[in-house]
């Protein structure tokens, strides 16, 4: 099994400089003191910050209070635009309209 590849996307490198300007704007404020009151791995965060890491929910609201804003703030602005183009740009509404197309169609 080969390892897993990190790689950045303007999502994850927008979140890693809002949470970087944050943590750096608070005196003392460390990467690893951030990390372990977040009750996470030293390693992700890092990654986070430098915009590697794609942290789950319940890691993005654990950061966020320990730099104490609401969560949206790190995400404020970010759309579907962010993301890498490997993925299909598919709403639901496309794919009902697809399925009712095809059943027409038989």
């Amino acid at each position: 099994m080969s390892p897993k590849v990190k790689r950045k996307t303007n999502a994850s490198v927008t979140l890693g400089e809002r949470v970087r300007s944050l943590r750096q704007g608070i005196d003392g404020a460390t990467q690893e003191r951030v990390a372990q009151l977040a009750g996470i791995d030293l390693t992700n965060y890092g990654d986070i910050e430098r915009g590697y890491g794609n942290p789950t929910f319940e890691t993005m609201l654990r950061i966020a209070a320990v730099l104490k804003v609401p969560a949206s703030e790190l995400i404020a602005g970010l759309t579907r635009t962010d993301l890498p183009d490997d993925d299909p740009e598919l709403t639901v509404a496309d794919f009902i309209a697809a399925r009712k197309q095809h059943r027409l169609g038989r």
